[in-house]
């Protein structure tokens, strides 16, 4: 990437010359003495100024190259865990149930004595659940909302009308609260989430199904499909296939064929069984309120899923930590070593045209206007250098960025890599190199300030 910034630098400063003197060709007749004065300087400089103007390109595009990608790097982190999350946060209760666990006796049936027997009774239970009131612990202090979602831990027996069957997992979900807590990317899918979520609610049997799983069947929208897990058999009607859906990764081989339906449907045909409870954190809301009131209103929990938490964990990895240091410490340096050859350049410069500027003032022009002249100079090559800079820095962050995807296996990126610009850090760019060319404009300001219009004379007749 350094390569191709010095490349198309160097290509820029073999053109710019001869655009300048055309420029200066063109509208000769035309300028002013400030503006004539600059473009004669700039398109007679012999080259002396390409070095600086190299080392601002480098400088900004080596900027906008690595605030990309530690941006991309870690959006791409946070979008992960969103991802696999699904919301803020997701809660498993535990639900009272007649399930009886009880261990087989050693020494036989209650009776016999210890004869050691190994006998053990087959019966089948019926496990019946008792759901939790859930307008209850909806209301969970920094929380603004809430979804119930049923992911059955058994795995889910899929086919069509061909017969073929294929396994993966089920997610039933309340449209209406879903669409309020679920995290979604605005390129993650084909169409808005919501508009997804719409088609189960209309239609109580329909399903959205894994692209993987519509090839597979060989499935088009329309077409009936039934979905079994444990003693439950459902049927539904097949309205979409979506590439992603929160909460599943169609990479993960259990996952990869998966099934979204309505969570009423589910609950009005088969035996209710406990679902998770997704949340939308609350704006400003801590971790600690949250568990605060969790803990105040004695909920049995089985797991929570805190995805800021996840996060937070993932941030502070130390390769990540040291690849987000390393591109912060290559922008330092190379902004400092620019700065120096800035100052250093316009230093010597004007000190090697000190008798220049004194003719200027003694042939009338105001020590305004040579600062005048100065600046548009400074903006024919500082100001162009680092315009390019910005071209070139955002040609480079396309070009090799998404080249920070092939780290990940394809399971991980989910969702799909993507390359993330964010405008608060081209203003703090734009910050850092608008406060370098403030510095340099007072510095020429004092410089010329300081010349005597004598002693440059008599420097010019010695």
């Amino acid at each position: 990437s350094t390569a191709f910034v010095l490349g198309a630098g160097l290509l820029f400063l073999r053109i710019y010359p001869y655009v300048i003197r055309l420029v200066s060709w063109a509208g000769g007749r035309l300028f002013t003495p400030v503006v004539y004065t600059s473009f004669v300087q700039v398109g007679r400089s012999g080259g002396r100024e390409q070095f600086l103007m190299l080392f601002l390109i480098l400088t900004v595009s080596i900027g906008i190259f690595n605030a990309n990608a530690a941006r991309t790097i870690n959006q791409n982190v946070e979008d992960k865990e969103n991802y696999s999350a699904g919301a803020d946060i997701a809660l498993q209760m535990k639900w009272q149930s007649n399930e009886i666990t009880a261990a087989p006796s050693a020494g036989g049936p209650p009776g016999m004595g210890g004869m050691g027997m190994d006998t053990t009774t087959a019966t089948q239970q019926v496990i019946t659940y008792i759901e939790p009131d859930f307008n209850i612990y909806s209301k969970l202090a920094g929380t603004s909302a809430a979804a119930r979602v049923l992911i059955p831990t058994e795995k889910v027996s899929m086919s069509g009308e061909a017969r073929v069957y294929k396994s993966g997992k089920l997610m039933a979900v309340a449209p209406d609260e879903f669409g309020k807590v679920v995290w979604s990317s605005g390129s993650l899918l084909p169409h808005h989430i919501n508009e997804y979520l719409n088609l189960l609610a209309l239609a109580p049997d329909a399903v959205l199904i894994s692209q993987q799983l519509m090839t597979d069947l060989n499935l088009k929208n329309g077409d009936p499909i039934s979905y079994n897990w444990g003693n439950n058999s459902m049927d539904g009607v097949v309205y979409a296939a979506v590439p992603y859906w929160p909460g599943l990764n169609p990479y993960q081989e259990e996952s990869k064929y998966f099934v979204v339906t309505n969570l009423n449907y589910v609950q009005a045909k088969t035996p209710l069984e406990p679902y998770q409870i997704w949340y939308k954190r609350a704006e400003d809301a801590t971790t600690k309120q949250i568990y605060d009131d969790i803990e105040s209103r004695q909920m049995e929990v089985e797991k929570i899923v805190n995805t800021e938490q996840n996060i937070v964990k993932r941030k502070n990895d130390p390769l990540l930590q040291g690849t987000n240091g390393a591109m912060t410490l290559g922008f330092i340096v190379t902004l400092a070593i620019s700065m120096i050859g800035f100052f250093i350049y316009w230093i010597l410069s004007i000190q090697s045209r000190t008798l220049q500027f004194g003719i200027f003032r003694a042939m009338g022009m105001s020590a305004g206007r040579v600062i005048l002249a100065l600046v548009l100079e400074q903006a024919l090559i500082s100001g162009v250098a680092i315009l390019m800079g910005f071209i070139v820095g955002g040609m480079m962050s396309q070009l090799f960025v998404p080249l920070l995807g092939l780290v990940y296996s394809a399971a991980q990126q989910v969702p799909p890599f993507t390359v993330v610009a964010n405008r608060a850090d081209y203003i703090r760019l734009y910050s850092v190199v608008g406060a370098m060319l403030a510095a340099g404009l007072a510095m020429l300001g004092v410089l010329v300030s300081r010349i005597k219009v004598s002693q440059a004379i008599k420097l010019g007749e010695d």
